[in-house]
């Protein structure tokens, strides 16, 4: 009517969507993500508690000291939702969240998006436990899928490391390596999460790492405390979390 185009239509019993109907849900997403937040921040103007995503492997390792850290040195509180990388990023997008730590590479999507690199978490090779020195060992990583495998399929091919099995979890992949069915390919705080140390791993001399991400929508960054808050996550180094 108003707009001067079909937007829905009759499919047998069902009312569907047109092609112009779809462009238009797409266009305003990143409006109605924008909104969302805006009401978000409206609710709670002083921002003390802020909704963050994180990725499953960041916060079954490093990421709970780091933000012990951070609360400690702020008077913020955090709502935390763990899901895969990929997940807290549309999260963010669609507004649900005011901000994400996330890892791997990501395609763009839009400019409505702030994404800062903090800093490259090392990979490394968990040994394969009770194997033979001549023994055809597989080795095992993370889902080809992942946000993570984006960044490093290119690096692992370079240094001659092709996975014969993926799982859906690093701690799965480490558990694995554990259990004698493989090496593991894992970030290095998973590693340590599980007792490894640095002379017990095979390590890559800063040839194999993954971005670790700040991320957030640019109406969310603006906001002073925000900008604060992203100021105390940028003082903290790999060498900090990891030793």
């Amino acid at each position: 009517g108003h707009i001067g185009v079909k937007l829905i239509e009759k499919q047998g019993r069902h009312v569907v969507l047109t092609p112009e109907g779809l462009c238009l849900i797409e266009r305003s997403a990143p409006l109605l993500g924008d909104l969302r937040v805006l009401l978000n921040i409206q609710a709670s103007p002083s921002l003390k508690v802020l909704s963050l995503g994180v990725s499953e492997s960041i916060m079954s390792s490093w990421g709970p000291r780091l933000f012990k850290s951070v609360v400690e040195q702020t008077d913020l509180r955090f709502e935390y939702y763990t899901h895969r990388s990929p997940v807290v990023r549309d999260q963010i997008l669609s507004g649900r969240y005011l901000m994400g730590l996330c890892a791997g590479k990501f395609t763009p999507k839009g400019s409505s998006l702030f994404q800062e690199l903090l800093f490259q978490e090392e990979i490394v090779l968990i040994p394969c436990q009770g194997a033979k020195k001549k023994q055809d060992i597989p080795l095992i990583t993370i889902e080809k899928e992942s946000a993570t495998w984006a960044a490093l399929k290119e690096s692992c091919s370079k240094l001659g490391l092709k996975p014969d099995m993926t799982l859906g979890s690093f701690f799965a992949v480490a558990q694995m390596a554990q259990a004698g069915h493989g090496h593991g390919l894992v970030p290095m705080g998973v590693a340590q999460a599980l007792g490894y140390r640095k002379n017990q791993v095979t390590r890559f001399k800063n040839q194999l790492q993954r971005p670790i991400y700040w991320i957030a929508r640019k109406t969310v960054f603006q906001q002073e405390t925000i900008q604060n808050l992203i100021q105390c996550f940028r003082s903290f180094k790999a060498r900090d979390i990891f030793g």
